[in-house]
């Protein structure tokens, strides 16, 4: 794959708080903390600190991780693919987030936000097997970006307020990726039968 890196600042782990590695390999049930910001430096390479973010401001908490049969090697491409390999997936919500789970019982179809902390986060230029031309990281959906969200929407098919459960008809992340957030899917706002992306 042809890339093209730049020079991101440099992140560290705040000392208030341990910063967790969610993505591929964070152990299911693994305990969920807050990643926080640490100081940066201007013109230094990316830390490889997983799950550091390197925008000053703000912090992020996982809700939760989910469980999937998926891992580097068999990971589906897209959910396109990982609805067609018919394999569940399940969101598992940490306790102090089930209230936040109240009435999602109205959605069938859910929008889903992981972080994906284990990828190259300066690679801005990238040439996708599918294309001929390399293109930049926000015209792609390609997991390697500055900050690496993940968006899918998927079809809820049971919920467990209680247990902090919900089952998903599939989902196209690897085993133990941490979520970030759960909206539920408007046809009538986020539906947009005229959309396209011209192929370069």
């Amino acid at each position: 794959m042809w890339i093209t890196k730049i020079a991101m600042p440099t992140v560290m782990p705040s000392a208030r708080s341990p910063v967790m590695g969610p993505g591929c390999g964070v152990p299911p049930g693994a305990a969920t903390t807050t990643m926080t910001l640490g100081s940066t430096t201007p013109g230094k390479s990316i830390a490889k600190t997983v799950g550091s973010i390197p925008v000053r401001g703000f912090s992020l908490t996982p809700i939760g991780h989910v469980r999937t049969p998926w891992s580097p090697g068999n990971c589906p491409k897209n959910m396109a693919a990982a609805r067609e390999a018919g394999r569940a997936a399940t969101l598992m919500i940490d306790p102090p987030w089930r209230d936040g789970l109240t009435g999602l019982d109205r959605a069938s179809h859910l929008i889903l936000l992981g972080w994906f902390g284990d990828v190259d986060r300066d690679v801005l230029l990238q040439k996708p097997p599918h294309l001929s031309v390399a293109q930049g990281c926000f015209a792609l959906r390609t997991p390697a970006r500055p900050n690496p969200i993940g968006v899918s929407i998927v079809r809820r098919t049971s919920l467990g307020l209680a247990a902090g459960l919900i089952t998903v008809d599939g989902l196209d992340w690897f085993d133990g990726t941490a979520l970030i957030d759960i909206k539920p899917y408007y046809p009538s706002t986020d539906l947009h039968p005229d959309a396209q992306v011209i192929e370069p």
